[in-house]
Formats: C-alpha cells, sequence, structure tokens
C-alpha cells in the first residue's frame, strides 16, 4: 500500500470513528468537542506549514521552506485520534499500578497516570505518522513543534468528546466547564507537546549520541507540567487556582520563546547534521 493509500486509509477510519462517537454523546456535543481542537489547530500547526526558515547565509534570502505541510498535520492530528483510546484504556488499566508506585504522592501519581500516558501517546503517534505516512515531514527542528501539537490536538478532540458528555450529564456549570476547556484544557495539551516536539526535532539533527537525551529531557519536563497541572486541579483553593493561571501564563510565554529559539536555528546548521 503506498503511502498516499495509507493516509487516507487513516483519514477515513478517523471521520469514521469521529462520527460513531458523535453519534454516541450527540451530534451536537460531537460538533462542538471536535471544532474547538480543530480551530486551535490554526495557530499551533497549519499557519506554521511550509513556512520560510532562514537559511544560514548572510547572502542568501529567506528561501528554505519547512518539510511539514497540512497532510502531515493531519495525519499526526487523525493518528493520534485513533490510537488515543488505547493508550487511554492503558492508562486505566495501570491505574492501581501508578497508585502503588506513586507512594501516595499526588505529584507523582499525575506524572505517571496523566503526563506519562498522554505524551508519550503524542509522541507515538508522530513517530507513526514519521514512519509511515510522512518521512520528510521534519526538515527543519521546528517542523517537530508543528507536528507535536497537531498529535497534541488530535488526542484532545477525543478527550474532549467524553469530557464534554460528562458535563451535559452533570449540567450544573456545564458551561462555564465548557468555555474553561476550550481557552485552557484543550490548548494545554499543545503546550506541554511543544515541549518535547522542540527536543524532538532538534534531535533529529543531532549526533546520535544526543538524540535520545535530547529528546529525554523535552519529554519528562512535559511529563512534569502536565502531571503538575492535574495535581493543582484537584484544588479547590483560591490560591492555587491563582497559581495555576500563572502556570498558564508561564507556558504560554515558555511556548512563544522556545518557538522563536526554534525557528532561529539556521538551516544550514540543521541540513549538514541530518
Amino acid at each position: 500500500m503506498s503511502k498516499n493509500s495509507l493516509r487516507y486509509f487513516v483519514f477515513a477510519a478517523a471521520l469514521t470513528m469521529i462520527v460513531v462517537s458523535s453519534a454516541k454523546v450527540g451530534w451536537w456535543f460531537g460538533l462542538i468537542s471536535l471544532v474547538v481542537p480543530i480551530c486551535w489547530l490554526w495557530p499551533f500547526s497549519l499557519r506554521h506549514t511550509n513556512s520560510e526558515i532562514s537559511s544560514g547565509s548572510i547572502n542568501q534570502e529567506l528561501e528554505f521552506r519547512a518539510g511539514a505541510d497540512w497532510q502531515s498535520v493531519a495525519s499526526c492530528f487523525a493518528v493520534a485520534w485513533l490510537i488515543a483510546p488505547v493508550f487511554v484504556y492503558l492508562g486505566e488499566a495501570l491505574n492501581n499500578l501508578f497508585a502503588t508506585m506513586s507512594g501516595g504522592d499526588m505529584l507523582t501519581y499525575f506524572i505517571l497516570r496523566a503526563g506519562a500516558v498522554e505524551e508519550i501517546l503524542k509522541l507515538a503517534a508522530v513517530v507513526a505518522v514519521l514512519r509511515f505516512l510522512s518521512p520528510n515531514a521534519i526538515r527543519h527542528p521546528s517542523d517537530g513543534v508543528v507536528l507535536a501539537c497537531a498529535a497534541a490536538l488530535g488526542f484532545a478532540a477525543y478527550e474532549n468528546i467524553f469530557h464534554n458528555l460528562y458535563l451535559a450529564e452533570l449540567q450544573t456549570g456545564a458551561f462555564k466547564a465548557f468555555f474553561l476547556g476550550a481557552f485552557i484544557r484543550v490548548p494545554l495539551h499543545p503546550l506541554y507537546a511543544a515541549i518535547w516536539g522542540a527536543s524532538f526535532g532538534i534531535s533529529r539533527f543531532t549526533t546520535a549520541h544526543w538524540r535520545l537525551p535530547v529528546l529525554a529531557a523535552g519529554l519528562l519536563t512535559a511529563m512534569f507540567f502536565h502531571g503538575l497541572w492535574d495535581t493543582m486541579a484537584q484544588s479547590q483553593s483560591l490560591l492555587v487556582f491563582a497559581l495555576m493561571l500563572m502556570l498558564y501564563a508561564a507556558l504560554w510565554y515558555g511556548y512563544l520563546r522556545l518557538w522563536k529559539q526554534v525557528r532561529s536555528v539556521p538551516f544550514a546548521t540543521a541540513s549538514t547534521n541530518q
């Protein structure tokens, strides 16, 4: 099967799963649950596809285009959506093990239960796309961020459907919770993923000796912040809520700074190390 045929199969499978899930939770909730993550695809991924990167030469203009395109972005979104149920089930199955490993420490528990499981899911989706669908999607380290954010939003779309179903059943405060989810919970996923996405993109252009340490550093950092947020979310304290808002702002600031730094990597440097 050609890569294009396989990509179309993945898109069809994801669309089928979306239709089935939407029918299960209700078409209205299915639609709004999907639209929110898709809208976030634009600022995090789609607007950066095939964008110009500095060639690294003083005498040359901005003429190199990064490798990630809309098909690679859509593939990461779709693959993450498709494998999300497997990882969610895995998280449930290992829940008691995570509780035992954490020894009662809530932060450790959520780093394992949410941070590790979900961030590895997103990474697995990107790796699968690069292996089977778009092997040339990363031609610059910034492409790692673009694809990681797309995969993160694919998982967020799956999570959003069932989260909104819960809100509908809960009814009380459902609109407020949905609003906060659309502007905080959903974009948090690509904010976490951008951390390891930058490391992943950079690792593709480093020597073999440094690839795993570079990727591990980004992945562990993302897991920590993911677990930290979920731990803080268990509290009802106004002080903790204020700290969460500060953390949310810090993640956005970190993302913008990280994006600027990764984008500034000269193409000449990246190309010679590939």
